[in-house]
Formats: structure tokens, C-alpha cells, sequence
């Protein structure tokens, strides 16, 4: 592949990503990967230090346009941006990024019932959540904080996800213009990964479907997944009172620091 990738969608995890390039995939100047995230400047140089990008993408993109998307939340996580920033801008100095945030204490609760229906052997909600990898990633202004320090204003684009839903001419006008591309007046904002009525819709993974999986080809796991792996929670799962005031107190300094970085509001009284 001779064009590099050049946008990365970077997340917060459970806060529109996949609408986003769903939306965005089907523009004649946009291509995106073969699997859903790419994951290659954490979890795949991690493990194969040695491997390239140009490697790594070549199998993982049909074709090359304008605008090549790589859309990883990991790159976000909590303690992940610092690496993945200097790697991504030593492929590529002029790359842009995108990240999305939502109410944090229900992406907390979002990603929980993520990682739950993934498979995942998990503590009660209401312990789990205040501490560790769900409350960690709703820490918008320590994710973030590595990639202001890396990447130029005009590369970095942050947005709140009550915004991008609406998709109103103001955001295409601003995504337009980020991304350089025309986005068309009648396009929506999908709504994936999402729940219907009381119903949350997800994977469930065990031993033996990670097996399987790892055998197909790229183009072939996410049909494979809706198809053959899917799984619901009978009701949205909800955390009692006491421990939202508790996620409130911990996430308040990053919410106050993330207001005056980008004048996203989601602070707490």
C-alpha cells in the first residue's frame, strides 16, 4: 500500500466510533480496514515489535483514497496514548485524529456491559466500576492529555457525542473541513452497538469462538460474529445511587480539566 493512513479514530470506547466510520465508509474519497479496529500501534507492536505499518495495512485496506481510517479505541485507553501517539506520528507526522466523548459515568456503565457480554468474568457492577479499565477510560482529560501534546491543534479533533447524533450542518461543515472531504446534506449519523427498547445487543466470546475466528479471514469475522455469536441482555444494566456519587467525585477534576481544555461540559456540582 503506497498512501499512508492518515485519520485515526481514536475514541473514547463505547462513544460513537463505529457510527462514525459507518457513516463515513461509504464516501468515494474514504476507505477503511477489513475488521473493525485495527489495533496496530498497541496491541498488534506490542506483540511483533518488528512488524511495519505498511505490512500491517497492506492486507487490511480493499482499496486507497484520500482519507484511509484506522479506527482503534485502544489507541485512547488509559495509559496507552502516550505510546501510541509517538508511534502513530513517527508513520505518519501529518496524521489526523479524532475523539469522541459522551456522558462519562454512562460510558463507564456501557463499557461494563461491553466487556460482560464479550465473555468476560467480571465483578458486580457496582464494584467494578470504580476502579480499573471502566472508570479509567472515562477519564477524557488524562486519554486525551498525550495526544495535545503530540499533534497540532488543527489535527486533532474532539467532539461530544450529544452533537455528532444531531449531525446538523454544523458538524458536516466541521468534520468537512477536518477531514477534507465533502460530506453529502442528507447523510444521518447511524446509531450501532447501541440498545433497542430493553435490549443490549453484543458479542459473547469463549474459548472455542476465538479459536474459530482466528482462522478466518479479516472480511469474515464481523458477519460470522452478528450472525453465529450474537447475544442479549434481557435489561440495560444501572448502578445504585451511592455509586454514581462515588464515580462523580473521582471523575470530577478530570471533567473540570477536560471543560477548560476544550469547553466540553460534563463536569459534576
Amino acid at each position: 500500500m503506497n498512501k499512508k493512513v492518515n485519520l485515526f479514530v481514536i475514541g473514547a470506547q463505547k462513544c460513537g466510533t463505529t457510527s462514525l466510520v459507518h457513516l463515513l465508509k461509504n464516501h468515494p474519497e474514504v476507505a477503511t480496514m477489513t475488521i473493525k479496529e485495527g489495533q496496530f500501534f498497541t496491541a498488534w507492536k506490542d506483540k511483533y515489535p518488528e512488524m511495519t505499518p505498511e505490512d500491517f495495512y497492506a492486507s487490511r485496506f480493499k482499496k486507497e483514497a484520500k482519507v484511509m481510517i484506522d479506527a482503534s479505541t485502544s489507541y485512547s485507553f488509559y495509559g496507552n496514548g502516550e505510546k501510541a501517539v509517538q508511534r502513530i506520528m513517527d508513520y505518519n507526522p501529518q496524521a489526523k485524529f479524532i475523539y469522541i466523548v459522551r456522558e462519562p459515568i454512562e460510558r463507564t456503565i456501557s463499557h461494563y456491559q461491553h466487556a460482560l457480554v464479550r465473555g468476560a468474568h467480571l465483578k458486580p457492577i457496582d464494584e467494578a466500576v470504580l476502579s480499573g479499565r471502566f472508570i479509567n477510560n472515562s477519564k477524557y482529560f488524562s486519554c486525551i492529555l498525550p495526544f495535545t501534546e503530540k499533534v497540532s491543534n488543527e489535527n486533532l479533533l474532539i467532539l461530544d457525542l450529544r452533537e455528532l447524533i444531531l449531525f446538523n450542518a454544523d458538524i458536516r461543515k466541521q468534520l468537512s473541513i477536518f477531514m477534507e472531504i465533502e460530506l453529502e446534506n442528507d447523510i444521518q449519523f447511524p446509531v450501532s452497538n447501541q440498545s433497542v427498547g430493553q435490549e443490549i445487543a453484543s458479542y459473547t466470546y469463549r474459548k472455542w469462538k476465538r479459536a474459530l475466528l482466528k482462522y478466518l479471514p479479516d472480511s469474515m469475522r464481523l458477519w460470522v460474529k452478528n450472525r453465529f455469536f450474537l447475544k442479549k441482555l434481557e435489561t440495560k444494566l444501572s448502578i445504585k445511587p451511592d455509586t454514581r456519587l462515588q464515580l462523580q467525585q473521582s471523575l470530577k477534576g478530570e471533567m473540570e480539566a477536560f471543560y477548560a481544555l476544550t469547553g466540553i461540559d460534563y463536569r459534576y456540582d
